[in-house]
């Protein structure tokens, strides 16, 4: 008789210590990036992000974009920060602007889908696009948004297509929030430019 209790109690903690550890690889970190004003959710395997400076051309002459990245499973994550310092022009003319940028942004590549939003309460456009790189195809889907004289894209990229839908991959989009620290920096910069 004590043995029929025994074997379900063990099947019963087992599957405890499973989901428990299913639960933990599945937990998040709010990611606070200051210095470019934007804060994101990542899985904890996921947690620091690199950065790197590209320069970029634009219709208005060449800008750095800051491109905070977090790699692993199959997936890149990444915000990429253009501080234009234009300033806010209304929502026709941001969603054309953020129209243009989506359209560099999928230069040579194949677009999945595309749709114009707002997130936020700010104009954004999301794209979906297909691209081989170095002989392999990546898949990305990138949302990008124009808040106060700053460009933020979120991206994530895979080799797998419905990788792009992972609950990891959608909360990270959905997290993203820009800071306090974005605006006090544009503050600054605006008092900068009045003082010369």
């Amino acid at each position: 008789m004590r043995r029929r209790t025994v074997f379900p109690a063990l099947l019963v903690a087992a599957g405890v210590v499973f989901l428990s550890g299913c639960l933990d690889s599945f937990q998040y970190v709010t990611v606070q990036q200051d210095e470019a004003g934007f804060s994101v959710d990542l899985p904890r395997q996921y947690a620091v992000l690199s950065k790197r400076t590209e320069t970029i051309g634009t219709e208005a002459g060449a800008m750095n974009m800051d491109f905070y990245l977090a790699y692993g499973n199959n997936k890149v994550f990444m915000v990429g920060v253009t501080h234009h310092g234009m300033p806010d022009i209304g929502d026709k003319f941001t969603f054309e602007g953020l129209q243009f940028a989506r359209d560099m942004v999928t230069l040579k590549a194949t677009v999945i889908d595309q749709d114009e939003f707002y997130f936020n309460g700010r104009p954004a456009v999301s794209v979906r696009y297909r691209k081989k790189e170095d002989g392999q195809v990546m898949y990305t889907h990138a949302v990008i948004t124009d808040i106060e004289g700053t460009q933020y894209q979120t991206q994530v990229a895979s080799p797998i297509l419905d990788a792009l839908d992972d609950p990891e991959a959608v909360r990270f989009h959905m997290s993203f929030r820009y800071t306090c620290a974005h605006q006090e920096r544009m503050n600054s910069l605006n008092s900068e430019v009045e003082v010369k």
